[in-house]
């Protein structure tokens, strides 16, 4: 991919893309939402982590945050798995008309990447989450 493309020929989904679309969408963005089956949460982030480790603040935290202290936390199970994240994604657009709105005038592909220090890096094992936005 080529992050000068992005908003062009495709939207990459990522918290540093070139476009609200894909910054919006990203995990780490800050839209709160009501989980319909675990509460409220700050960030989808926010919820990753606390279903792999339960810790209450990562509720209420900025992404990041989230991922620091996730990251250092005992794990209590692995990932969240497709159907969970397709939920707080669905909640996110509930409580984000706007963000739904973008969406769903979106034409052009969604992906993940990340780019450090000029280079393309794509997580072959989180583009799951990019084509469940595309499948939302």
């Amino acid at each position: 991919m080529n992050p000068e493309m992005d908003g062009i020929d495709h939207i990459n989904v990522y918290s540093k893309g070139k476009t609200p679309l894909g910054r919006l969408l990203s995990n780490f963005a800050d839209t709160p939402f009501h989980h319909p089956d675990y509460g409220r949460f700050r960030t989808v982030e926010g919820f990753w982590y606390w279903l792999m480790t339960g810790l209450e603040e990562l509720r209420r935290l900025p992404g990041w945050e989230c991922k620091e202290l996730g990251k250092k936390a005992t794990l209590k199970r692995t990932h969240p798995t497709e159907n969970e994240l397709a939920l707080a994604y669905i909640a996110k657009l509930n409580d984000h008309p706007r963000i739904r709105q973008m969406l769903e005038k979106n034409t052009l592909p969604l992906t993940h990447y990340y780019v450090y220090n000029g280079k393309v890096v794509e997580p072959k094992e989180w583009q799951w989450t990019a084509q469940l936005w595309t499948k939302l």
